[in-house]
């Protein structure tokens, strides 16, 4: 195959397309829903919220950035309510970031990588298994990757106009999912820096261009968007809630499969139970206040505990680069009795896969150079402070994975032309953050190897270990259903049910 020119890209772009469609079908004709259970209210809040507004006017969730919510309903209207549309839409937009992929990939290196970031973009299982759902990653990471195309199209030409392109796509993806507005600093840092040439004055032009085009496209769908919210404002009151949540010292809220202590936060919150005093900050009451009133009590709030706020704030980090994953929760909760070993070999096959990109993409941008890096370092940074000071999981890391990818498709090109060239430092990062990232994939693996019944016995057994009994019966009663225990799993739920009822007598 000649990389200079493929004639295979239509067909590979096409199996990519089918892939993201054909599980969309079969979930409808095999369960009759094209919504896939995972556990999770987030892609079932999202299509109320958009069926809520079409029927109301009003957002009944308008706890999450806007515009996902805007697209579904724009999807439901135009066709009648068949939830089938706005599903395959989604799928749709998935494979257009992985041809923006390509293309970028493309602009960067050589066809060759464009080609291994196509594969490796079109297979990875997280992404598909997104792009089958009504969650707003796909759409944001869409935006996402246009943005930074655009990015390395100014970089190249200096036409501002890409540039103000560039803004306007960062600005939907900001309205897409919270937070990604406060990177339009990194963004314009990265237009300064290719500017200086000409001098600082010079500078000012495209740096308010993509500036000025992200706020104005941010304020814009906030205030057409305000009729359903109640109100105009940039930040969603889940990365609100997130920040609150981040400040709990008792643990990490963490809905990720098989990490027990960090999953039951909603849970206890949904039993209603009292948390003890001095353990958490957060409330719906203070969510709802200024943003002023908010900074002030988090940061007074961390001030009485730093070191607990900053242990916890790195184990978000793990557990933002853990292999964990939806798809990996789907698979474990719906198959885990029926094809154990199948499960168990595909989970470890999802987790080697992960490994094998992340590091790929570790020595990719090692060897690689140019501008993009500097701008993709930045976002990489930005995502971990992003993390380290609110909540940690798994799905968090998905705007970061398209680019991953990308540079693990440059280092498998450079492997293949055998050129690969590190320099004694690059070498020595490289090798450090690519231990520690199989090092932390070795530490939480066996969050995924658990069964959904040990899961439900630990969390149960936990609660009453950190003073939540009231929460343990709620969990009781929730997986009461629940027919794959074991003898031993049985009897430590029995022992949970005599603690509670010594209680209850007491």
């Amino acid at each position: 195959m000649n990389v200079k020119n493929s004639t295979y890209m239509p067909l590979v772009f096409a199996g990519i397309l089918l892939i993201r469609i054909v599980p969309v079908f079969v979930g409808y004709a095999v369960i009759g829903d094209v919504i896939f259970y995972t556990g999770e209210a987030d892609s079932q809040l999202y299509l109320f919220g958009a069926r809520s507004i079409l029927a109301s006017g009003v957002n009944e969730f308008p706890f999450f950035a806007p515009l996902n919510f805007s697209f579904i309903a724009g999807l439901l209207f135009l066709a009648g309510g068949n939830v089938l549309v706005p599903v395959l839409a989604t799928a749709f937009v998935g494979w257009l970031a992985v041809v923006v992929l390509y293309y970028l990939a493309r602009e960067l290196f050589d066809e060759r990588t464009a080609l291994f970031t196509a594969l490796l973009a079109g297979l990875y299982p997280n992404f598909i298994f997104y792009g089958v759902n009504l969650y707003p990653e796909t759409l944001a990471i869409f935006f996402i990757t246009c943005s930074f195309a655009l990015l390395v199209k100014y970089f190249k030409t200096d036409h501002v106009f890409c540039a103000v392109l560039a803004g306007i796509m960062w600005g939907l993806a900001s309205q897409t999912r919270g937070g990604l507005h406060f990177f339009s600093l990194g963004i314009c840092a990265a237009v300064m820096w290719h500017a200086r040439a000409g001098g600082w004055l010079r500078c000012i032009k495209p740096v308010l261009a993509v500036c000025l085009s992200i706020y104005c496209v941010v304020f814009a769908i906030a205030f057409i968007t305000s009729p359903f919210y109640g109100g105009i404002s940039i930040n969603s009151k889940s990365g609100i809630g997130s920040v609150l949540h981040g400040a709990n010292r008792l643990m990490n809220c963490n809905p990720d499969y098989g990490h027990v202590r960090g999953s039951l936060l909603y849970e206890i919150n949904g039993a209603g139970e009292a948390w003890p005093d001095g353990s958490q900050l957060y409330s719906d009451e203070l969510v709802h206040l200024d943003s002023y009133t908010i900074i002030k009590k988090f940061v007074s709030f961390v001030q009485e505990q730093p070191f607990i706020y900053l242990k916890n704030g790195f184990e978000r980090l793990s557990f933002l680069w853990s292999p964990n994953q939806l798809i990996i929760k789907f698979i474990k909760l719906h198959l885990s009795y029926r094809l154990p070993f199948i499960v168990q070999a595909a989970c470890m096959a999802i987790t080697i896969f992960f490994v094998a990109v992340l590091c790929g993409g570790v020595m990719g941008l090692c060897l690689a150079h140019g501008m993009f890096r500097t701008l993709f370092l930045l976002f990489v940074v930005f995502y971990c402070l992003l993390i380290f000071f609110t909540v940690g999981n798994a799905k968090l890391r998905l705007p970061l994975m398209p680019f991953i990818m990308m540079y693990a498709g440059c280092f498998c090109s450079l492997l293949i032309e055998r050129t690969v060239a590190f320099t004694r430092f690059s070498f020595f990062v490289a090798t450090v953050f690519c231990g520690l990232i199989i090092v932390n994939s070795v530490y939480r693996y066996p969050d995924i190897a658990i069964t959904p019944g040990e899961f439900n016995v630990r969390q149960a057994e936990m609660c009453f270990e950190l003073g939540f009994p009231e929460t343990a019966g709620f969990l009781l009663d929730k997986n009461d259903a629940f027919q794959h225990y074991t003898e031993n799993q049985l009897m430590r739920l029995n022992v949970i049910r005599k603690k509670m009822h010594e209680r209850n007598v007491q």
